[in-house]
């Protein structure tokens, strides 16, 4: 009895993939030889040969259509505007699902999605929890009293703290002067990772440069600077512009020579140097050979 019990399931999961296959086929006008299928028979994309309505969403001609294995929707592209789940999208634009959400959308108009002005006929895309990832602001914002600009990308963390966006104005953070129309980024526990001076300051000591980017690592500790005038690091004199990068550690762990230096003795010119734990030279690099490396 158990062994027929085991075979009718057996053949009633067969007719079910078999049903879902065959009407999964049937339903979609796909280009021939543009379909591919899970292993269980369902569609998972093809190039549409014709305008078609979708599960009522309208899909667009000559462009790929995605599914996931449990037959739903995964990506369209719209052949019309279109509101989806409340959201206005725009036509010939693409849309991508994930569970009961939206993933990524256009807007076909200005619109405000939790809170936040997003601008028309810009992306927008979201978390797998929902929250609001990536956006372009149609006017100026503050978000965490931060003063974002408009016509500015926004990109959230997934827990909906700022993550970076470009100042409308300048703006102190944490008593670093941060330049207008220059992006900040920070990190998720709020820390800023990197901005542009406004302004010469002075940070741990070092006379840093307006205009030029300061970064640090998720704990404050510094990761780059410029300096704005000749100044004694280590007990070295460096010019001007010198743009020096520091490890994890704090120590100094290479610098951008901008003129020609002499370090314990030695002259470098314009290059790149890599320093020891010692703060002695460990590699350098003439421009031209840094550019090489890069590009390798």
């Amino acid at each position: 009895m158990k062994k027929w019990y085991i075979f009718y399931i057996l053949i009633a999961v067969l007719f079910f993939n078999f049903a879902l296959w065959s009407n999964n086929k049937a339903k979609y006008p796909c280009k021939k030889g543009t379909e591919i299928y899970y292993e269980n028979g369902v569609i998972k994309e093809c190039v549409l040969l014709e305008d078609t309505k979708i599960d009522a969403y309208p899909c667009k001609a000559n462009e790929k259509i995605f599914f996931f294995e449990n037959a739903k929707i995964k990506q369209i592209t719209l052949y019309e505007d279109y509101k989806i789940l409340g959201y206005p999208c725009k036509s010939g634009k693409i849309v991508e699902f994930m569970g009961n959400h939206i993933k990524l959308f256009t807007p076909s108009e200005n619109i405000k999605v939790f809170g936040y002005p997003c601008k028309k006929e810009n992306p927008i895309e979201f978390y797998d929890n929902g929250n609001i990832n990536y956006f372009t602001l149609s006017n100026n914002c503050k978000i965490e009293n931060y003063p974002c600009k408009i016509n500015s990308n926004v990109k959230l963390f997934k827990n909906g703290k700022l993550e970076n966006c470009t100042l409308s104005e300048d703006y102190i953070i944490r008593g670093n002067p941060c330049k207008a129309n220059e992006e900040i980024s920070l990190y998720n526990n709020g820390m800023l990772a990197k901005y542009v001076l406004a302004k010469d300051i002075k940070i741990y000591n070092y006379l840093c440069k307006a205009d030029t980017t300061v970064s640090y690592f998720w704990d404050g500790k510094l990761r780059e600077i410029t300096l704005a005038k000749s100044q004694k690091v280590n007990g070295i004199e460096f010019p001007a512009d010198t743009k020096f990068t520091f490890g994890l550690s704090g120590d100094i762990e290479s610098c951008k020579l901008t003129t020609n230096t002499v370090i314990r003795g030695r002259k470098y010119n314009m290059g790149y140097i890599e320093f020891d734990s010692d703060f002695n030279v460990k590699f350098y690099y003439t421009e031209e050979q840094y550019k090489k490396m890069s590009r390798k």
